[in-house]
């Protein structure tokens, strides 16, 4: 923990999930007065690997609430579709449900994803415009070889003109370098606001 997000302060450590629950686990500290939290994962009992799904800080007050510095302004509109606030005719979205019982998460192809498609559990716009993707522990994989659930978009080449095939080496999935700046830009962006 830290005051000024430059000197820091341990309060917990060596600490492992039940691996028991999809839900919240307390672990409690030493009272401290901090402005900043950082958690570190440092892997699990078989590698590296870590998955932290959701995070809560609680803490006490005096009473005075902190100061809110507003987020800068941006021109993403938290009323619209994400594809209201970006070009997704260049994506399709896997989304961790089987509607279509073929075993595998659902895929939103460019058309109807760059039509305003929104699914208010795994795939909508927040509050502040931003593009939010959700997914539960368990829920519908993306292939038959994955252990993992995952809400992710995939870059369409081809621009919605499905008469390209995707399947195999070599065909038009893939990540042109312009448009990896692009998202990467808007991602930081977003998680500036």
């Amino acid at each position: 923990m830290s005051d000024d997000n430059s000197s820091w302060t341990r309060v917990l450590s060596n600490q492992t999930s039940s691996g028991n629950t999809t839900g919240f686990e307390n672990y409690p500290v030493t009272e401290t007065s901090a402005r900043y939290v950082r958690i570190t994962g440092e892997g699990n009992s078989a590698n590296n690997w870590n998955s932290i799904l959701e995070t809560e800080i609680l803490g006490c007050s005096d009473g005075t609430p902190p100061p809110v510095t507003p987020p800068p302004s941006g021109d993403l509109d938290p009323n619209v579709a994400p594809s209201g606030n970006f070009d997704l005719l260049d994506w399709t979205l896997s989304i961790p449900v089987d509607t279509d019982g073929d075993g595998k998460a659902d895929t939103i192809k460019e058309n109807e994803l760059s039509a305003s498609y929104e699914n208010n559990e795994f795939f909508f716009t927040a509050a502040d415009g931003g593009m939010t993707f959700k997914a539960p522990v368990d829920g519908a994989k993306t292939s038959t070889n994955t252990s993992y659930t995952r809400s992710e978009l995939r870059e369409m080449l081809r621009r919605g003109d499905t008469s390209h095939s995707t399947k195999g080496v070599g065909k038009i999935t893939g990540y042109s370098q312009v448009l990896r700046r692009v998202i990467k830009l808007r991602l930081v962006v977003l998680m500036v606001l």
